[in-house]
């Protein structure tokens, strides 16, 4: 008869149980200023207001639009940006930034205080040697062919302090991408079979001075990147084995990896910091601000600059 009344007790504090909205603290939207640049694609900006969490909204309705957006370079007129829809502003006459040339942008929206920030592209980085060596030969399998090659390139260091990531592309073709059949791709390669030592994964562990570097064998990772904190002005080499594999309807498409060696303005990898650290904090962490140059608003505007090297993979 007790353990009856205590679940019948029970179940009347589960029937008492109220359920209490809260709604959430108003929110006033900010406008978002997004813009990556380097010197080998045309300007381009996408605007779109912030949101409040929680709440859902149609992405399609959160563009800002009716912008006016010009780009200076000091006093002079360098280009002025036309809407293409999605939010997307571009160069109406196809002018692409330069390296080493400190940039404005001004964007004035009707009824909104104007949005500016500057920037510039760093310069573009020499790779003065480099090679690309197989290690023993191609194995054959049934159904691919497998090889273990060695990238190693020697870069000269720019003026001033830079951070560099370092980017292995292969090229394969007949790929399905979404459903869509192309007829070549390059696919990022993050495993390495080894890894010469000096670099870091990701942007906050090669800022902070204490951390030891990375390098060494079965290594993964996403962004390759190191600071010039210890070879200012000098040239500076790096090296890493990855293992490739083809398949047999292949053979004459897949004979080349692209190699990108990528400098960052200081704006930038501040940026992308921040970014990473915000999404890895998690849900149940407080959040971390994500850094802006805007000033009048959100986002960025901040350059990069790459090098391009194409390596022929050898049997």
């Amino acid at each position: 008869m007790r353990y009856l009344l205590n679940v019948l007790f029970f179940l009347t504090l589960l029937s008492c149980e109220t359920i209490i909205e809260i709604a959430p603290p108003d929110y006033e939207p900010k406008v978002v200023v997004t813009s990556h640049f380097n010197p080998d694609s045309i300007w381009s900006v996408a605007l779109h207001q912030s949101s409040s969490i929680g709440i859902k909204q149609d992405v399609s309705k959160q563009y800002a639009l009716g912008a006016s957006m010009v780009i200076m370079s000091g006093s002079n007129l360098v280009d002025s940006l036309n809407y293409v829809g999605n939010g997307l502003y571009k160069s109406a006459t196809f002018k692409y930034p330069l390296p080493k040339t400190l940039y404005t942008l001004t964007v004035d929206i009707p009824g909104q205080p104007r949005l500016q920030a500057s920037s510039s592209a760093p310069p573009r980085t020499s790779i003065t040697d480099y090679r690309i060596e197989l290690q023993g030969s191609v194995v054959e399998t049934p159904i691919d062919r497998v090889g273990l090659y060695n990238i190693w390139i020697e870069f000269e260091d720019v003026p001033g302090t830079n951070m560099y990531e370092i980017g292995i592309y292969r090229y394969t073709a007949k790929q399905v991408l979404g459903g869509l059949s192309v007829d070549s791709v390059y696919q990022r390669q993050d495993s390495f079979e080894s890894l010469g030592l000096g670099w870091y994964c990701g942007f906050q562990s090669a800022l902070e001075v204490d951390v030891e570097f990375r390098g060494g064998p079965g290594v993964s990772c996403t962004r390759l990147v190191v600071t010039d904190r210890t070879f200012s002005g000098q040239k500076y080499e790096w090296s890493g084995t990855l293992q490739l594999s083809f398949s047999a309807d292949e053979r004459q498409a897949d004979n080349e990896v692209l190699l990108l060696l990528t400098s960052y303005s200081n704006d930038y990898v501040e940026y992308a910091r921040t970014l990473t650290e915000n999404q890895d904090s998690g849900s149940f962490f407080e959040p971390i601000s994500v850094y802006s140059n805007i000033d009048g608003g959100l986002g960025i505007f901040a350059g990069y600059t790459n090098t391009s090297l194409i390596l022929s993979l050898s049997e």
